[in-house]
């Protein structure tokens, strides 16, 4: 930004491509714009030539910008003196690991598997940048070299070089390393930054969402205000979005990656109705988009954003750029922390569901240190300062595992928290912990998975399950359903070849535990089957359409209830309110 100090600045653009830039691009401040042609949004460009051209920058934001550096270059405008693409901005939404090699020494500290894995994908891959050595605290390793550089002690770098800069990476030893540089008086970003956080993420990522098409005339909240938490800490906002390549949680402050570059970038493909960064196989919303009208009512959010401020929203099924920009999208921003949060951290379940995984998982000793040291941090710095809503679990189950527990029963939390949905297969949510979380919580939404309708198919696509036991469950906790003391019971049934048919049976039964919601899905492939196992089990063919078998089932008049949602996105997390 330095080419911007001291310049009045003046954006040449089309108006979306302009509101795109400027919405990440925040803390610049154009004195007004200009285009081809005069407009309600531009002056017409020859405003330029009035202009003191040693005293102005032109930021051109133009989708085909051929035409406006003809124009600039006409009136004397120079390229990189008086103007640039606003594609030249972009690398600045990365860290700059260039520039800090043109000043300073960079020094990798670590030499083992992390280590090898940056220097494979990044350094070899950027030769600009010059890394000087490496550091490790093995002193039987001194002398040695790695990837052909010299390494050395830490501290005797720290000590003898005042203008070293030190990429942190290894995971396993990463907070040790950051204490250590930290005693030293030195400075996280300024002096030393994680590995993962190098890399040329966001300024691809904004590159793709603006030249992208706009095809999704709705805006999902779920960016602004929710946030799920992987293993390691890595970060999603729900299922139907491909994994963010934020630095994880693990070794990052949360304000630092709720913020962050990446996750602007991310909320603009929501804003200009690209969709991005979505994975329309994870969300049925989005791959229908374009075929079925938009429920206004499933947006609404409302306890955050006026009407006024939606009113963008449109029922148009629209494909064209031209209907799906709207100038009002561009007011809203993400909360100061995510006020729903869920945890997906702990891969433990009692089950191993064949659309799932191969075998039952559970963390040892030594990873469930590490995962209640995770939570502890966590409960600290976001649940009980920001979160309104906790949802337990997306990954693994929630009585199964010991640091969820740890969770859902933390009376503390729950004080502070106040409202709870859980996530669960059913089969350990017995009478006894269901009023335990009754007694603990204000409120307490419940989230069950169940792929059968018979103890047969229950038994073999839920591997594991005891479908008496599970039916036993789901009673009494339909009995609390119907007597208030839950909020909401809602299921969900996963549509496979070997269930598809158990599909009206289902509906009977979770109506005989009050259900309030009775949601089928379409099967993903998250790497379980092969290509061919896959086709095999699916329902739906290749362009989306269902299978001829399917749509014969559906044709069953119980299917028109209103608990009944076929293939189609349910926003949960906006119910506790």
């Amino acid at each position: 930004m330095e080419r911007l100090e001291n310049k009045k600045i003046v954006i040449y653009g089309d108006e979306r491509y302009t509101r795109d830039f400027l919405y990440v691009f925040d803390k610049i401040k154009p004195d007004y714009v200009v285009d081809d042609k005069k407009s309600k949004y531009s002056e017409e460009w020859h405003a330029l030539e009035k202009e003191n051209q040693e005293q102005v920058f032109v930021i051109v934001c133009k989708f085909n910008e051929r035409n406006a550096i003809k124009n600039l270059n006409s009136i004397g405008y120079k390229r990189n003196v008086n103007y640039a693409s606003a594609t030249t901005f972009f690398k600045e939404l990365d860290f700059p690991v260039k520039g800090i090699s043109e000043k300073r020494r960079i020094y990798v500290w670590g030499t083992g598997v992390n280590s090898y894995e940056f220097f494979q994908q990044y350094v070899e891959k950027n030769p600009d940048v010059e890394i000087v050595g490496c550091v490790d605290s093995d002193e039987k390793k001194q002398g040695n070299t790695f990837f052909g550089r010299s390494i050395y002690l830490p501290e005797e770098i720290i000590k003898s070089d005042k203008d070293a800069f030190f990429v942190i990476a290894t995971k396993k030893n990463y907070w040790e390393c950051k204490n250590t540089l930290l005693k030293f008086g030195k400075e996280e970003k300024k002096d030393f930054v994680f590995y993962l956080e190098i890399n040329q993420y966001a300024s691809s990522m904004m590159y793709k969402t603006v030249y992208d098409i706009p095809k999704v005339d709705y805006i999902c909240n779920k960016v602004f205000s929710v946030l799920l938490s992987k293993p390691e800490g890595k970060t999603i906002i729900c299922g139907g979005m491909n994994e963010l390549p934020n630095t994880p949680l693990y070794y990052s402050e949360i304000g630092e990656v709720w913020h962050s570059n990446i996750m602007k970038v991310m909320r603009l493909s929501i804003i200009n109705g690209t969709y991005s960064f979505c994975n329309p196989e994870g969300c049925s919303y989005i791959e229908c988009c374009g075929k079925q009208e938009i429920d206004v009512n499933e947006l609404c959010n409302s306890f955050r954003y006026s009407q006024e401020k939606i009113k963008c929203v449109s029922h148009k099924k629209a494909n064209m750029k031209t209907k799906i920009f709207h100038i009002e999208n561009y007011i809203l921003h993400e909360d100061n922390f995510p006020t729903v949060f869920e945890c997906g951290w702990d891969e433990t379940c009692n089950l191993y569901c064949t659309s799932c995984r191969r075998c039952i998982h559970s963390a040892g000793i030594e990873k469930k240190r590490e995962l209640s040291a995770f939570s502890n941090r966590i409960k600290h710095e976001l649940i009980l300062p920001y979160v309104k809503r906790l949802n337990v679990a997306g990954l693994g189950e929630a009585f199964a595992s010991d640091i969820y527990k740890k969770i859902i029963f933390d009376k503390e939390i729950a004080e502070k928290v106040k409202n709870l949905g859980v996530l669960s297969n059913g089969e350990l949510f017995t009478k006894k912990n269901c009023d335990k979380l009754i007694s603990t919580w204000d409120t307490v939404s419940v989230f069950i998975s169940m792929d059968g309708a018979t103890k047969q198919t229950a038994e073999k696509l839920r591997r594991g399950i005891h479908f008496e036991r599970w039916m036993e469950n789901m009673k009494y906790i339909g009995e609390m359903r119907n007597e208030g003391k839950i909020k909401d019971f809602a299921f969900n049934f996963v549509v496979q070849r070997e269930n598809y048919r158990e599909m009206p049976d289902f509906v009977k039964i979770c109506i005989g535990f009050h259900a309030d919601h009775i949601k089928f899905g379409k099967i993903f492939n998250w790497g379980t089957y092969t290509d061919e196992e896959f086709e095999q089990i699916t329902m739906f063919q290749k362009n989306g359409e269902m299978k001829k078998e399917l749509a014969e089932v559906l044709n069953a008049d119980i299917f028109k209830r209103p608990e009944v949602h076929l293939f189609e996105w349910i926003n949960w997390e906006e119910r506790y309110l």
